[in-house]
C-alpha cells in the first residue's frame, strides 16, 4: 500500500484562471478544475484523458502527436503532452513537493528529447526533477511520478 502524497499548499496554491477566452466566456470547469483533479492527494492514481483536446470545433479528431526525425515517418512525439507535463510538474512543486521527489517518465526517447528541451523542465532537472525512460528509472520510487505516453 503506498502512502498518500503530502502537499502542503494544495488545494490554495493552484492558478485559478481568471481571464476570459477571446469571446469574453468565462473558464469552465474543466478548464479550471482539471489540475485540481490530477493533483488531488486522495487520488492514488489519475488519468488525463487529452482526446477532447485535439477535437476541432466541428467534433472531429485530430492527433496531437506528430512526426519528428530524418527518416520517413520520423518518430511520434507530442508537444501538448510537454506542456502538460510542464503544468502538472510546476503545480506540484506550487502545491509543496521538491523537485527531486517528482520523476518524469516517457517510454519513448523521441519524446524524452522533447521533455529535455523544455527550458523549464531543463531547469527543474537541476534541481533535482529527474526525467527518464521507463528501462532507466527501473528501481527508483519517488513521491509523484508523471507519465507521458505520447498518444
Amino acid at each position: 500500500r503506498s502512502s498518500k502524497l503530502i502537499l502542503s499548499r494544495y488545494p490554495k496554491a493552484l492558478p485559478i484562471p481568471t481571464q476570459h477566452d477571446s469571446n469574453g466566456n468565462e473558464p469552465t470547469s474543466s478548464d479550471v478544475g482539471w489540475l485540481q483533479r490530477v493533483l488531488n492527494p486522495d487520488m492514488p492514481a489519475v488519468f488525463v484523458d487529452t482526446d477532447a483536446l485535439g477535437c476541432s470545433a466541428s467534433g472531429t479528431f485530430q492527433g496531437l502527436e506528430r512526426s519528428s526525425g530524418r527518416r520517413q515517418g520520423g518518430t511520434i512525439v507530442n508537444d501538448t503532452e510537454v506542456s502538460l507535463v510542464r503544468s502538472i510538474v510546476r503545480s506540484l512543486l506550487k502545491c509543496g513537493l521538491n523537485s527531486a521527489s517528482i520523476g518524469v517518465i516517457c517510454p519513448y526517447r523521441s519524446q524524452l528529447r522533447l521533455l529535455d528541451d523544455d527550458n523549464f523542465l531543463r531547469r527543474m532537472k537541476k534541481a533535482g526533477l529527474e526525467i527518464s525512460t521507463i528501462d532507466r528509472y527501473q528501481g527508483r520510487d519517488k513521491a509523484a511520478i508523471v507519465i507521458s505516453l505520447v498518444r
